[in-house]
């Protein structure tokens, strides 16, 4: 049980990892664990096989596209976890590529842990099948997950939500503020891209034309927050070249813009989350290959897309998806918000309740480091 390796394909779920691996270590610092991550997880000395950016793929089109290096990917991971003889792999979410893995490492009698459930209860709903066959153990961090799973007799704990850990943190805003000369009486508005390059390449020129048009009777300055897996140039080329009123945002200062900020435009994800935990309403936005598009509409099973609203089961932050993001619809939300700023701030405060206790990584690294030590190989 001295050696776990950990599959992640995204950025969100690099953070998330992260603080699981953290929390492992408090418990047991001998340990050796690989995997497939990004920057967060390499800083928790964790090594990596492949880092997020060779694997972080979105969308049915793109992934057909870049079949044949996913296929390499996993088949080397797949020998390197033998020829290790690593017995325990922590899955993260990325059910496309880690339930292909996970059927591989069952017929090699290796224990595989689902940590942060893919979104099975969105769209996808036969993978529960490969799930309940390839799948050791299940832990899931949101509130409705548990009872979506009963119903198909599959038993999984329920943590809560680990990045509610993040808003509890101190944070010196005056240092952030003088990092990036930041002044006291802007209204700042947090801007989130994605943390995938199509994302940018897709959502930022349309949003760069909404910082240059948008008005209030305040002084506004833009935050954008910059994803460790994007890099500053191509931020530059997508949109934000010879703007004015913004601040790229390093990716270790990303929570302390968010406490910074007054409102957020973000990709849809578990920014939506993230943004709603450190009370900025916001507004929803996603825009992908048409023919992905068509796929995901035929398989979706949900109205909403927007985590931060299908947790609060109601349609609360708006959301413009595909032909819907234009500046207008933007500039025509944000007022919205803005006008009606209290009842989504008290939306915000609704959804932190109902996303549950913090020091869920913790309690989900002691359930993990049991169950490792009652399955020992």
């Amino acid at each position: 049980m001295k050696k776990i390796f950990i599959v992640t394909g995204e950025a969100s779920g690099d953070l998330q990892a992260s603080l699981l691996v953290e929390n492992i270590k408090n418990i047991d610092k001998e340990i050796e664990i690989h995997a497939i991550g990004g920057d967060k997880l390499k800083n928790q000395n964790v090594k990596l096989l492949y880092h997020i950016n060779d694997i972080a793929i979105l969308g049915f089109i793109e992934v057909i596209k870049h079949i044949n290096k996913i296929r390499k990917i996993l088949k080397k991971t797949i020998n390197f976890i033998t020829k290790n003889d690593i017995k325990h792999v922590i899955l993260i979410d990325y059910p496309g590529f880690n339930l292909k893995l996970a059927k591989e490492l069952k017929k090699r009698n290796i224990n595989v842990i689902y940590y942060i459930s893919p979104q099975i209860w969105a769209w996808g709903q036969n993978r529960i099948h490969k799930i309940k066959k390839y799948v050791d153990k299940m832990i899931v961090i949101l509130p409705f997950e548990k009872q979506f799973y009963k119903k198909y007799n599959f038993e999984v704990e329920y943590v809560g939500y680990p990045l509610l850990d993040m808003y509890y943190k101190k944070y010196n805003l005056e240092k952030f503020r003088q990092k990036y000369s930041l002044s006291n009486d802007s209204f700042y508005i947090n801007i989130q891209p994605g943390s995938r390059k199509n994302e940018i390449i897709k959502l930022l020129p349309v949003l760069s034309d909404f910082m240059e048009e948008f008005k209030i009777d305040k002084k506004i300055h833009y935050l954008i927050p910059r994803a460790s897996t994007i890099s500053k140039n191509l931020l530059l080329d997508y949109g934000l070249k010879n703007k004015k009123n913004y601040t790229i945002i390093d990716p270790e200062d990303y929570y302390k813009s968010l406490k910074f900020t007054n409102f957020v435009i973000t990709a849809s994800g578990t920014s939506t989350l993230e943004s709603a935990i450190f009370d900025n309403p916001m507004i929803i936005v996603y825009n992908v290959n048409y023919l992905t598009y068509f796929i995901a509409k035929k398989l979706i099973k949900i109205n909403n897309i927007g985590l931060v609203n299908i947790v609060l089961e109601e349609n609360v932050f708006p959301e413009l998806i595909q032909n819907d993001l234009t500046v207008e619809n933007l500039i025509k939300e944000a007022n919205k918000i803005i006008n009606n700023y209290e009842f989504y701030i008290e939306k915000c405060r609704l959804l932190k309740e109902k996303l549950g206790k913090h020091e869920a990584a913790k309690r989900a690294a002691e359930s993990i480091y049991n169950f490792l030590k009652n399955n020992e190989k």
